[in-house]
């Protein structure tokens, strides 16, 4: 399994439910110097959006029993994810920007957690591409 970060970078999860006590720890820590308030500031909204997207990804799991996730349902997450792409060229609140990021990282985890990845390749008609890592 895998989810991406704050900054887009892809996190395999290995133990899901020890994953979810790190982040867990991690999103509350803070130094008693308050010289690290903007640091601890960063901190916290980093692990609080890796804790989220792990319950979020544990949610998904024990609701979804289902062993894979219909094809087509993946090809129309993919679009929406590749639609998230116009956005950006346009002005948004700080937190409107950061739900946003949070709402398309979790889709995006949906689309990897089943194997596939995001197929930005303008000149083609699939919207995801199956990882070649889970081919056999």
């Amino acid at each position: 399994m895998n989810i991406k970060d704050l900054h887009g970078r892809s996190i395999e999860v290995t133990d899901l439910e020890k994953a979810i006590q790190q982040a867990e720890n991690l999103k509350d820590y803070e130094h008693e110097d308050k010289n690290f308030a903007d640091f601890d500031a960063r901190q916290k909204a980093y692990w609080t959006d890796v804790y989220n997207k792990l319950l979020f990804l544990k949610k998904y799991q024990n609701e979804h029993p289902i062993k894979k996730t219909e094809y087509k349902a993946l090809c129309i997450i993919g679009n929406i994810i590749k639609e998230f792409e116009k956005l950006h060229l346009l002005k948004m609140t700080r937190p409107d920007d950061e739900d946003l990021r949070t709402a398309r990282n979790s889709l995006e985890t949906i689309v990897h957690s089943n194997g596939y990845k995001i197929n930005y390749d303008r000149n083609s008609k699939r919207s995801i591409l199956k990882n070649k890592q889970n081919e056999h």
